[in-house]
């Protein structure tokens, strides 16, 4: 466990480097002399990681109470996600956690509302209230054929992409058996 002290005194290499302050708490410190404070931490075989402000504009009391409240906030939806697996889970609800825990802290705004747009307007008008076990490849195909059918190619092709990562989550999480997107390659 560092001290702000020790901290402070780091200094600035050719690479950014990662140096452990405490459990899930690092401080990289970037070539320019930055110092940012990071969350990081291995859930459910995938590796979280999310900046939580610079040393200089957050305190060392604030950077820990911030790691509590994620790994609060992951507890409390990986305990959620066990209950709710007992009586099956909606693909909406995947999806919505998937945004909440992979896409959100890894990915800039306008990626993000990109691919809420997508869910909104083409997945979960079809597939939000079925349960995620129990989707096919056939009823994915069909709606790939629609938007297809409408000249957008490229974009069938993403939302099979979104799909596709939104099960490989609900797979880790335990809320569903395979993904189904590959099938239709």
């Amino acid at each position: 466990m560092l001290t702000i002290k020790q901290i402070m005194a780091l200094k600035a290499g050719n690479k950014r480097k990662s140096v452990k302050v405490d459990e899930n708490l690092y401080v990289d410190v970037l070539p320019s002399g930055t110092k940012s404070w990071i969350f990081r931490k291995m859930f459910n075989g995938q590796k979280l990681k999310k900046n939580l402000g610079r040393v200089d504009s957050v305190s060392l009391y604030e950077a820990r109470r911030a790691r509590d409240e994620l790994l609060q906030e992951l507890e409390t939806s990986y305990s959620s996600g066990s209950q709710r697996n007992e009586k099956g889970v909606t693909f909406a609800e995947v999806a919505q956690e998937w945004m909440r825990v992979k896409c959100v802290p890894c990915t800039g705004q306008k990626n993000i509302d990109r691919q809420q747009r997508r869910l909104d307007h083409y997945v979960l008008p079809v597939f939000g209230n079925c349960e995620c076990k129990s989707i096919t490849g056939p009823q994915i195909l069909a709606l790939l054929r629609q938007i297809e059918a409408d000249g957008h190619f490229e974009l069938a092709h993403r939302i099979a992409n979104l799909m596709s990562m939104i099960f490989r989550f609900g797979v880790a999480c335990g809320y569903t058996d395979r993904d189904v997107v590959p099938d239709l390659r």
